[in-house]
This record gives structure tokens, sequence and C-alpha cells, in this order.
């Protein structure tokens, strides 16, 4: 059996097997607690060890040759790597699930969780996770990996979005992918548990766990104050696992989250990475209708795509509805040609954007904006996977309504004028979940 070939600072542990055909690689970063994002908060500029584990295809972990794929993913207040590797209730294993589709998964626990260092609580921040994930992010590129996908869960987005927007193309990542977080739209319920773990850190907070420095605090001090924010449908036994696994957070991440928040929400048109937010129908952590104005609010990027999962609570992996949720950013991973194909060393980049061996994504699919050369003025083909009402816009105007499954989106006039049009495909399915892709376009008739 072979390990996961990846350079110092990397430490290399003992594989674990997953399933016949799936590989699970426990691995550790040796990363400095320093914050070099543009929102200025406290860390002690320490080195510490960060852990985590890699699942993929057993096959590609396992082999000798680069990869050209891998995404990151930092997990929610309460959580830890366990979030995305739950196997306490069978179907609930997220990174699993997606090494079974052909997706590798690296999963950490943040600084502060479980089986990664344990600074004191004050001595860490929010900016200080965002440079913690581009020095991940490095060290998995110097490794074995050719791209690398960032993905956050509510405050592991916050992370993860601050530091794209704090380092821009010097972070090194192909994507961003967002669970269940918006820089807005709050519902008293939430705010009401932030301002009471506050209140619980600014007394000095509690110690991580037994033995470990002190400066923590939990979100939602009991079981019966935390489930109802986190969940909507899963099952009772799932809540229950969960709830045994939950940890405190630093209350240096607590102190930063709003002004973090506040600079993302600033921030966010910088971002031109293709974006994915997944977004739960039923989170008690947001009102109604915020998922749809957060995406919105990504307008520097040409791709961006929404999926609003009916029914399903903020912690959306360990929802009744996680097997939509997976498939929900397999497909997107896979439409950008995003996949852990293994390649020899030296041998040629496929790159993001090649050829995926699946099929359509599920909700539209446009054709990959950006991409060298133009568009033909006649428009684009928008083909749809699952049953739903489309509503198909060009530049605002609704070109298309119905229910086809493939139409032809004509960009009129307008691309004969100035030679950019932004195209923007709404499904609504019969499950009541939500679809949004937009992307922007150059026409051939900019380009003569």
């Amino acid at each position: 059996m072979k390990l996961l070939a990846i350079a110092l600072p990397i430490l290399l542990l003992t594989a674990a097997p997953a399933s016949a055909d799936v590989a699970s690689v426990p691995i550790a970063f040796q990363v400095e607690n320093v914050n070099g994002t543009s929102l200025p908060c406290r860390s002690d500029g320490k080195t510490y060890r960060v852990a985590g584990r890699v699942v993929g295809p057993r096959a590609v972990v396992e082999g000798d040759g680069r990869i050209d794929a891998a995404t990151l993913y930092l997990h929610e207040y309460s959580f830890g790597s366990w979030f995305w590797t739950f196997d306490a209730v069978p179907g609930y294993d997220y990174a699993t699930a997606m090494a079974e589709r052909g997706h590798v998964s690296v999963v950490v626990d943040r600084l502060g969780y479980d089986g990664s260092d344990h600074p004191p609580g004050l001595d860490t921040c929010l900016g200080a996770h965002a440079d913690m994930a581009r020095q991940v992010v490095g060290q998995l590129k110097a490794g074995r990996f050719d791209h690398v996908v960032l993905a956050g869960h509510s405050v592991g987005a916050v992370a993860a979005e601050l530091a794209v927007t704090s380092f821009g193309e010097e972070l090194g990542v192909d994507g961003l992918v967002v669970f269940a977080l918006a820089n807005q739209g709050y519902t008293q319920a939430s705010l009401q548990e932030s301002f009471v773990q506050g209140g619980v850190c600014t007394t000095g907070g509690e110690p991580a766990e037994e033995g470990q420095p002190s400066g923590y605090a939990y979100y939602g001090q009991t079981p019966e104050a935390w489930r109802p924010l986190l969940f909507a449908s899963a099952e009772p036994r799932v809540q229950e696992a969960a709830t045994a696994l939950r940890n405190r957070d630093p209350c240096g991440d607590v102190s930063t989250l709003t002004p973090a928040t506040a600079h993302n929400a600033a921030r966010q048109a910088d971002i031109k990475l293709p974006v994915l937010l997944v977004f739960g129908g039923a989170d008690a952590v947001y009102e109604t209708g915020t998922g749809e104005k957060e995406a919105a609010a990504f307008t520097g990027s040409d791709d961006v795509s929404y999926h609003e999962v009916a029914g399903a609570g903020h912690a959306l992996a360990l929802e009744r509805e996680a097997p939509q949720v997976r498939a929900t950013v397999a497909e997107w991973l896979e439409g950008r040609g995003l996949v852990a194909r293994e390649r020899a060393a030296g041998g040629p980049d496929a790159g993001p954007g090649a050829p995926a061996p699946t099929g359509p994504v599920a909700g539209p699919q446009l054709p990959p904006a950006g991409r060298p050369g133009c568009v033909k003025r006649r428009g684009v083909r928008l083909r749809v996977r699952r049953r739903g009402r489309m509503v198909v816009r060009v530049d605002g105007r609704v070109v298309r309504r119905g229910r086809a499954r493939s139409v032809r989106i004509r960009f009129g006039r307008r691309a004969r004028r100035d030679g950019r049009v932004t195209v923007t495909a709404v499904v609504r399915t019969r499950d009541g979940g939500t679809f949004r892709i937009r992307r922007r376009y150059r026409t051939c008739a900019s380009a003569r």
C-alpha cells in the first residue's frame, strides 16, 4: 500500500481503509498562526500542527503520479473535520461519497479543534484561519495536487472568503464553494446565541477540552439551544451523535466574526473565481431569501452558481437531503473539469475546464465563461437535468420561460452592440429546490 506522497512540511501518517475503492489517509500540516490578511486581528505567530485526512479514490490517492484536483474543506463552528467524514450513522459520510464519484477531499480540523493543536482561544482569529488555509493550499500544490478548490461551511466559509479576498491570485485556488454562509440576513435566534457565546468569552471562556487551554466557548450553550439552529430535517440519531461530538470555538474567532463578515461583504465583488453557493431552504441561522441575495452579491465573478436545498437546515451534510448536497457539489466540480484524475509525474496538466467523465450538471448547465475566444451572437444552449420551471434572462430581460429541458438562448441586439452579455438561469424544481447560475460572455461581434 502506498501513501500520499506530499512534500514536507506536511507530515504523513498511516493510511486507514475507508472502503474497497476509497482511501482515507490521515495527514498533518505544519502551519504558522499568523495573520497576513487585510483584516486586522490577533494571533500569536507560533508554529502549530493542523490535522486532517485526505479522502479519495484509492487508485488515485495511493498512486505515484500527480493529481489534477482536490477540494480543501474548512468546517463551521462547533464541528470538526468529522462533519465531512461523519460515519456514526450510515449515509452521511460526505468525503467518502465524493470519493466514490471520483473526487479527492482534504478535510482538516481547524486550529483549536479536535486533532489539531489548541492554542489559548484568544491567540488566534479568523484572519489567521484564512492565512492557515493559504498555507495548506500551498503545501498541497507543492505536493501532488495541481489544482485546489477552497470550500467552507459557514464560519469556515468566512475564513475561505477572507483568504480569497485578501490573497487573490497568490492563494492559487481554482474555485470557491460556500456552504450555508451569507454576510447578511441573520435571524434573531442566531444572533442571540452569538451574543451569549460572546458573553462567555468576555469572562475568559472555558477550556477547549479537558486539560486544554482556556478561551473557548460553545455556540449554543446547551444542546437544546444548538440543535434547532443547526438541524431542520436531520434524523434524531444523527442529531444525537453530532451533539456528542460538538466543540467549543476559539474566542478569538468569536470576537472577529462580525468584522470578518463585514470585511467580506465589502470586498465580495473582488472575488473573480467560479463560485458555488449551497444553501438550506430551512436554515434557521438566516432569514428566508437570504441565500439568493448572497449569490447576487458575487458581482465580480463570471461564473456564479446557487443551489437552495429545499427542507435542509444549516448542517447541510448531515440533513436528510445530504445526497442532494453532495450531488450538487460533485456535478459543479465535474462541470469545470475539477476531478481527481491521476497523471504521471511530469505529464500534461489537463487543467480546470478539461472534459469531465460525467454527464451534465443538475440544474442549469451553460458553457464555461471566460475561456479564450468568444461565443457566437446566436447564443448558447442551456440544458436542464432536473424537471422544474425555468426562467432565463439575458442582461436582465426574460428571454425564455417554461419546462423545456434544452433551449437555445439568443443574445440579441445588445450582443451586436457592445459584445458582452450576462445570462442568468433559474430553475425551481418539483421538490422545492432552486438552482441559479449567472455567466458573463464575450460575443464574437466584439472579437473582430
